[in-house]
């Protein structure tokens, strides 16, 4: 019986203090943190992003990543724990809080690709059209709220785009065919109207 207070009064202290904070819950199943004035990502977290989104409460590893810039397969393909090593082509270097990067081995062109900088209680997550060159943590949060805590890890994943569709050859044989004769019809016509 008391176990059960304890545990309904934390649950009720955490649901409380996530309300004061200004925590809410995001699409990625993930809490987002809407705090005003505090730090969200930006593009020039990660050189290279195209778009970012974040920062998140808690480890990216055990969130539902869905929906995070409109796909919903994300896998992760390589991570690397603190602010240097190197995992399946990803090569992380770092002095705590910013650093360089690479990503090898990967066509961008057929795989969208997100970055996760963890650091601190958050992450954020950054759309990436190529690799490297430089990476901070200005975009995640310590625990007290202020940006640029040491970098936990650096992870990649991938997701398959889905391939453009090609025109047939007898949908390009037939146009051209058609552009041909059309061609050929008013030469002919220009032919009569000046004979």
């Amino acid at each position: 019986m008391r176990i059960n207070s304890i545990i309904s009064v934390s649950i009720a202290s955490s649901t409380i203090l996530l309300s004061l904070l200004g925590l809410s819950s995001d699409k990625v199943n993930a809490l987002t943190l809407a705090i005003a004035n505090t730090t969200t990502c930006s593009l020039s977290d990660l050189d290279v992003s195209i778009a970012c989104e974040g920062a998140f409460a808690g480890n990216d590893e055990n969130q539902d990543l869905s929906g995070l810039f409109n796909v919903s397969n994300w896998t992760q393909y390589a991570k690397v724990d603190g602010d240097s090593g190197t995992n399946n082509g990803l090569t992380v270097n770092g002095g705590g809080t910013s650093g360089t990067w690479s990503l090898t081995g990967i066509n961008f062109n057929s795989f969208d690709i997100m970055a996760i900088l963890k650091g601190g209680p958050t992450f954020s997550a950054y759309l990436l059209d190529s690799a490297g060159p430089n990476w901070n943590t200005d975009g995640i949060l310590k625990g007290n709220f202020d940006p640029g805590p040491g970098l936990s890890h650096f992870t990649i994943y991938t997701s398959a785009k889905t391939p453009q569709p090609v025109p047939e050859p007898l949908t390009i044989l037939g146009t051209g065919l058609a552009l041909g004769l059309g061609g050929l019809f008013k030469s002919k016509q220009k032919q009569k109207l000046e004979g």
